[in-house]
C-alpha cells in the first residue's frame, strides 16, 4: 500500500513537472558520460521528450549541469550566458593536439623543475580581465555547419578567428610541479582547455588540461545537484535539486500584471510600457496573479512578448 502511494506521487510530480510550465533540475555530471546522456536519462525518468541543458561539459569534465525540462526548455538563452565557476588542473611542460588529457601529445618540454609559484602567480594575472582566446581546435564551435573537433579528428586544421571573453579571477589553489590547481570564474563561453594551453605557451612550456570541475553556474551550486546515475536509476530530484522557472531566473528583472494584459500577451500581443524603470532591451518575467505569463522584452513604448507559457500548461 505504501509502495502504491510513493509510485503515484512519483508519478503526480513526473506529470506536474513534465506537462506543465516544468523545472530547472541541478544534476552532478560524472566523468565519462557525455552531456547529452544526462539529457537522455533525464527524458527516460520524466518520460518527456522536453529536456535541454544550459551549457554541455566535455565527457572527460564533471560539475554541474542544468537541466531544464518541460516548458522551461524555452529559457535555456537565458540561463546559458550565466558566468561559470570552474576548478580546473593543468600539467605544465606537455602539449596534447585536443588541449586536455584525451589528447595525443604533440610536443615537451623541459623546465618545469624551475618554476617557483610566485613564477605561476605572474603569468595568471595575464589572463585575469577580458582576455582574446583562440578557441582550441577540438571544440564543439561550429563551422559552415559542421563541428570542429569533426574536422578535427579528420585532420583537418581550421584557422580560427580569436574570440573575446572574461576571466572575473583565478585562484591558484596548489602549484606541485608540473600540476597547477586553479579556481576560474569567468564569462560563459570560455573554453579552459585554451586557457591551460595560453597559460603553458605564456610559461615557454607548453601545458594540457587534466581535470575540469564545474562548480557553479550563475547562482546556481553543484553542491545543491542531484547525482547524474540517480536520474539513470529514475529517481527524481529532491527539493532542494528542482526550481521553479520564476526562481531559476531570479537574474532577470520581473514585473506583475493584471489579468487582461497577461491575456494580450499569450496572444501574441505587445502591451503599451507603463513602466520606465526598465531599460529598453531588458528582458522580464512576468507574473499575473501568482501564474507565470512567460518573458518579455522592454521596448521604447511597449512591452513585446518573446516565450509565453500556454495557460492551458500553467501551474
Amino acid at each position: 500500500m505504501r509502495m502504491e502511494s510513493s509510485n503515484q506521487l512519483q508519478k503526480i510530480m513526473k506529470n506536474s513537472i513534465a506537462e506543465g510550465a516544468g523545472r530547472v533540475i541541478l544534476v552532478d555530471k560524472p566523468r565519462g558520460p557525455t552531456s547529452h546522456d544526462i539529457v537522455v536519462w533525464t527524458r527516460r525518468t520524466f518520460g518527456t521528450s522536453r529536456v535541454g541543458h544550459a551549457g554541455t561539459l566535455d565527457p572527460f569534465a564533471s560539475g554541474l549541469l542544468v537541466l531544464m525540462v518541460g516548458w522551461a526548455t524555452r529559457t535555456s538563452q537565458y540561463l546559458a550566458n550565466l558566468s561559470k565557476v570552474y576548478r580546473a588542473t593543468i600539467k605544465l611542460g606537455v602539449s596534447t593536439d585536443t588541449d586536455d588529457s584525451t589528447g595525443v601529445v604533440i610536443k615537451q618540454n623541459q623546465g618545469c623543475d624551475e618554476l617557483s609559484e610566485q613564477d605561476v602567480r605572474e603569468v595568471l594575472k595575464n589572463f585575469e580581465g577580458r582576455i582574446s582566446q583562440r578557441p582550441p581546435q577540438y571544440s564543439a564551435k561550429k563551422i559552415r555547419g559542421e563541428r570542429m573537433y569533426n574536422k578535427a579528428r579528420r585532420g583537418e586544421w581550421v584557422q580560427l578567428d580569436p574570440i573575446e571573453v572574461e576571466v572575473h579571477r583565478i585562484i591558484l589553489n596548489e602549484f606541485n610541479s608540473p600540476l597547477v590547481e586553479l579556481e576560474i570564474d569567468c564569462s560563459s563561453g570560455t573554453y579552459i582547455r585554451a586557457l591551460a594551453r595560453d597559460i603553458g605557451e605564456m610559461m615557454g612550456m607548453g601545458a594540457h588540461l587534466t581535470s575540469l570541475r564545474r562548480l557553479s553556474i550563475g547562482k546556481f551550486s553543484v553542491d545543491n545537484s542531484m547525482a547524474a546515475e540517480e536520474l539513470r536509476e529514475g529517481k527524481l530530484p529532491d527539493q532542494e535539486q528542482q526550481l521553479e522557472i520564476t526562481n531559476a531566473l531570479g537574474h532577470l528583472g520581473s514585473m506583475e500584471v493584471e489579468g487582461d494584459v497577461a491575456l494580450k500577451l499569450r496572444n501574441g500581443m505587445s502591451v503599451k510600457n507603463m513602466n520606465w524603470d526598465h531599460k529598453i532591451g531588458e528582458t522580464l518575467v512576468v507574473s499575473s496573479q501568482g501564474e507565470l505569463v512567460g518573458m518579455v522584452e522592454v521596448d521604447e513604448e511597449v512591452i513585446r512578448p518573446r516565450k509565453i507559457v500556454p495557460k492551458e500548461i500553467e501551474r
